[in-house]
């Protein structure tokens, strides 16, 4: 007859557990961790129209930021106005802007001219603010002569400003700029300051 002493006992026990686990760690399937390269997100790009003092050279044309340009010399499908005046007077000749609308005014409509840029997200939410849309400017989608893509225009659609434009039917506040090309109109009137200044005449 033996005496066994729970210590022994218990060390046997203890043998045992750490045998079976070595056991079935070298017995149980390994799992393999397959890592997937994960998936650029591509960048969103929008299409935005510029006509007035965001274009090239221009004034404004830093709020661009990162902007690609797609075509320097790009018109709108749609007919609009162009006016030029009010606040946009205020900022003298060359560093003033022009108002681009769409409403029911005897003025002459017609395609823009103007610049198509590509523009991040974050640029365009600059862009939103500069142009305070949607209260002062509202921006829209238009079709772009030879473009399969539309892009973004900022119309003008303040209340007062449409009320005043509506009100001025012999165009003294609101002179329309017929071509409704902005640059080609600003240099017009660039030349006629410089020539009246000659003269001694200051007119805008």
């Amino acid at each position: 007859f033996v005496s066994v002493s729970r210590t022994m006992l218990g060390v046997a026990r203890l043998g045992a557990r750490a045998a079976t686990k070595r056991l079935w760690g070298a017995t149980r399937p390994m799992t393999k961790v397959v890592r997937f390269p994960e998936t650029p997100v591509p960048e969103v790009r929008h299409r935005c129209f510029v006509y007035g003092s965001l274009l090239s050279g221009l004034v404004n044309h830093r709020w661009l930021g990162d902007a690609t340009l797609v075509d320097g010399d790009a018109r709108t499908v749609d007919a609009f106005v162009m006016v030029y005046g009010g606040e946009g007077a205020n900022f003298g000749v060359v560093e003033g802007y022009p108002y681009v609308v769409d409403v029911d005014v005897d003025r002459p409509r017609g395609p823009v001219v103007g610049e198509v840029y590509e523009v991040s997200e974050k640029t365009l939410d600059t862009l939103d603010t500069f142009e305070e849309h949607p209260r002062e400017y509202r921006r829209r989608l238009v079709a772009v002569d030879g473009h399969e893509d539309p892009a973004w225009l900022y119309v003008y659609e303040e209340a007062d400003g449409l009320a005043g434009l509506r009100a001025d039917e012999k165009g003294e506040v609101y002179e329309t700029v017929v071509s409704r090309d902005w640059r080609a109109f600003s240099e017009v009137k660039e030349e006629r300051r410089v020539a009246y200044a000659s003269r001694g005449i200051v007119n805008t």
